[in-house]
């Protein structure tokens, strides 16, 4: 897909297709898509305070331009190394103006 609204591409993302077998949660060693260009950005100004032994994370969006099947519990490698969760519905606009998909995504911290 094309990038027509001109969004700066920030990162290349690697993504890992969650697979459920029986009660147990794996992902791939190798990705199920890569190389694929995308915005990313904090979902919000909100500074995510760490506490000792409990969990927390951050929100970011990501906009792709990819017609790649992305779903929630799908695992996404940033061309930094980090580690993203998609837990958003993957929001995807396509018409003749625009296509491209818009993730929720959770970096744990």
């Amino acid at each position: 897909m094309p990038n027509p609204l001109k969004f700066n591409i920030t990162h290349t993302i690697d993504v890992y297709h969650l697979q459920l077998t029986g009660n147990k949660e794996t992902y791939p060693v190798s990705p199920d898509a890569s190389g694929i260009d995308c915005q990313l950005l904090p979902a919000s100004t909100d500074i995510v305070v760490y506490y000792p032994n409990i969990p927390a994370y951050q929100l970011y969006d990501a906009f792709i331009f990819t017609d790649d099947q992305i779903l929630i519990g799908d695992r996404v490698k940033d061309s930094d190394n980090r580690v993203f969760i998609v837990r958003g519905v993957t929001y995807k606009v396509d018409t003749v103006y625009m296509s491209y998909q818009r993730l929720a995504l959770q970096l744990n911290v």
